[in-house]
């Protein structure tokens, strides 16, 4: 395993591991479903893990975890597969994440899961930009 790769797959395994140590759960049914799809995705059953954050987006439509998770689970499958990851449905998901969370944090301040979105949902912004080759972009 390259060392580009072997440190793309720990950050994104550490966005994903980060949502267990929040101080309160998400809601039961969310919280479920969202531990499913990341299960999914780490074992790389990438499709089946992008059909249950689908949704969960449905589902949950105001809330970001859909979006955020779907964007996890769609930067973990190019990295498995060495996949661009320059998709105009990539940088969709994370516009929706990003304003999902700027909206749940504006609403309630006190809610530590926003600032964990907003924080996740720029994570993986400058990690596609860094991929992408700017990284000045990827670091500001």
């Amino acid at each position: 395993m390259s060392v580009q790769r072997s440190l793309a797959l720990a950050f994104v395994l550490a966005q994903f591991a980060a949502s267990g140590y929040a101080q309160r759960l998400l809601e039961a049914p969310l919280h479920g479903l969202v531990l499913e799809g990341i299960e999914l995705t780490l074992n790389q059953r990438h499709e089946e893990a992008d059909s249950l954050f689908r949704l969960v987006a449905r589902e949950y439509p105001d809330h970001p975890a859909g979006h955020v998770y779907r964007a996890g689970a769609f930067q973990a499958w190019s990295i498995d597969y060495k996949l661009a990851l320059d998709s105009p449905e990539f940088d969709s998901l994370l516009a929706k994440a990003l304003e999902a969370s700027q909206r749940m944090t504006e609403a309630d301040p006190d809610n530590p899961w926003g600032y964990f979105f907003l924080g996740t949902t720029l994570g993986y912004d400058s990690y596609a930009r860094v991929y992408r080759g700017d990284w000045l972009g990827g670091v500001m």
